[in-house]
């Protein structure tokens, strides 16, 4: 009875051994509660939070570089808008056109300037894009007068690591306002002076034409540089995280391959013990006294 109940205990242990690895394979993990690895748990734990963590910020860091892209492209679309004013205007200072081409030139103007306006109007997730902290359109026309809302100090941030935030916007006013006026304004004034046929106010459209572009394009040199910086944080948080990660399932996670070498050997374990428990079951009396 002794030899049985020794068998029984060794089939017990073996099923027990073999169905903890067999759960161990199917979770990929190497202990299934904290109180079966309390060091690891623990280690682990604090590696998952930390992994939280970057995840929480990468969010972040990729929401800020789609902003800054499509902030970007629509910086490249108002500076080209602007070249082709810039183009058209120089030819109508021109003395040698006449007042016909000039006029065919204002209604280019009107609606390049129209463009210009619907750039600065557009909207990222539903929100303007342009008009800082505010809901309304970055620009608009109230009582014969241009309006911008937003300025510089309404500053939209996103965090972009863990102890830096960075500015990701720029407002229609930074982008088309200079020297106490705006380029609508002054678009709108160089449209009356084409269709006019007025040469000088032509020319002094095309002067301050000149501060405007300085202003787009010191606006959209400072969206590119966050977009780089928002792009190394991005590649370091991306890489940082893949380390965590790598540590983290180290920690938590069981070598497959290893694991189901090690179940396969504890199976045959099982099968032995089952086998031996077998015949130990089929002794008779006189196979004891023996």
């Amino acid at each position: 009875m002794s030899s049985h109940r020794n068998a029984q205990r060794r089939l017990t242990d073996a099923y027990a051994r073999l169905s903890d690895m067999s759960d161990k394979v199917a979770s990929n993990k190497n202990f299934r509660k904290p109180s079966e690895s309390p060091v690891e748990a623990a280690h682990a734990a604090l590696l998952q939070e930390r992994l939280d963590h970057l995840e929480a910020v990468g969010r972040s860091v990729e929401d800020a570089m789609a902003r800054l892209d499509v902030t970007d492209s629509k910086m490249q679309q108002a500076s080209d808008l602007y070249s082709r004013i810039k183009q058209l205007t120089v030819q109508a200072a021109d003395g040698t056109q006449n007042a016909g081409t000039r006029s065919a030139i204002a209604q280019e103007v009107a609606q390049l300037r129209d463009s210009l306006i619907a750039v600065a109007n557009s909207e990222y997730l539903g929100q303007p894009l342009f008009a800082g902290l505010t809901e309304g359109p970055a620009v608009e026309l109230i009582a014969g007068n241009w309006s911008f809302e937003g300025d510089s100090t309404q500053v939209i941030e996103r965090r972009i690591s863990p102890s830096e935030s960075i500015r990701v916007n720029s407002t229609a006013a930074e982008m088309f306002q200079a020297a106490g006026t705006d380029l609508f304004t002054e678009l709108d004034n160089l449209v009356e002076a084409l269709g006019n046929d007025d040469i000088a106010g032509i020319q002094q459209a095309n002067g301050l034409l000149d501060e405007f572009r300085s202003v787009l394009s010191s606006a959209h040199a400072g969206i590119g540089a966050a977009a780089n910086r928002v792009q190394v944080s991005l590649d370091r948080n991306s890489a940082t995280s893949n380390i965590v990660a790598s540590q983290l399932s180290l920690v938590r996670d069981i070598d497959l391959a290893e694991a189901i070498t090690r179940q396969k050997m504890l199976e045959a374990a099982y099968q032995a013990a089952l086998g031996v428990t077998g015949r130990t079951g089929n002794l008779s009396l006189l196979d004891f006294l023996r």
